[in-house]
């Protein structure tokens, strides 16, 4: 083992990432537990968006944990020196596609109920 520090920052990453993957189905139970108190119809599908948005960030802080362990496991086994290109692309490449499944826009809400600039032609 050449460097020691990179192996250790990617281990306590991967834990990391694990621990929140094992914590995420709590997380989202704590999220859907809470009350509704609602005086319309209006008023309960806003909770509802808002919850939607809740879990959809929570996920979204769940992989980015898990796209940023695996970078750092692929650059501690990357041992080309200075050469960092894979591992920053695995964080480039893996937070795209997290955007894209996680949209942080509004587009997971229903469209009746997304903001105007989240209104797709």
């Amino acid at each position: 083992m050449r460097n020691t520090a990179a192996w250790i920052s990617a281990a306590a990453a991967l834990t990391c990432a694990l621990s929140a993957c094992a914590v995420l189905p709590l997380l989202e139970r704590a999220v859907l537990r809470t009350p509704q108190p609602a005086s319309d119809t209006v008023e309960l599908a806003w909770d509802d968006a808002l919850r939607a948005d809740a879990l959809v960030n929570i996920r979204l802080s769940v992989a980015v944990a898990c796209v940023l362990g695996i970078a750092l496991a692929v650059s501690a086994l990357w041992d080309v020196g200075a050469d960092k290109f894979l591992p920053s692309q695995i964080v480039i490449w893996g937070q795209l596609a997290l955007q894209i499944a996680f949209p942080p826009n509004g587009l997971a809400l229903r469209p009746a109920l997304r903001p105007q600039a989240a209104v797709t032609a």
